[in-house]
């Protein structure tokens, strides 16, 4: 026979220790004043990639002109098209494996 199911306390939520949870933003802006500051020492290119710096000028300057949202909506358009796509072909597929009498 089987033993009758038993309640686990709630021991306190998510993922992640507390102490490091507290960590993860001046983590995360370390590490982009590291990004910042090797691509202006030269360590790595600028092509390859752009600083935060230049990133978020762009971002503004695409904002200001109204393309970003052109953009945006194309990009959005592009993303709800394939997914739609691949839902509709996912089920179909699994409907033919459904029916189908082979095996």
């Amino acid at each position: 026979m089987s033993e009758p199911v038993r309640e686990v306390p709630f021991r306190g939520g998510g993922f992640a220790p507390r102490r490091i949870r507290h960590l993860a933003l001046p983590f995360f802006l370390l590490l982009l004043l590291l990004w910042e500051g090797a691509v202006r020492a030269g360590t790595v290119s600028a092509l390859l990639l752009p600083p935060p710096s230049a990133i978020l000028e762009a971002l503004y300057e695409l904002a200001a002109s109204g393309d970003l949202w052109r953009h945006l909506e194309a990009s959005l358009q592009r993303l709800v098209l394939g997914w739609a796509l691949g839902t509709a072909a996912g089920l179909l597929l699994g409907l033919a494996i459904g029916i189908s009498s082979l095996g």
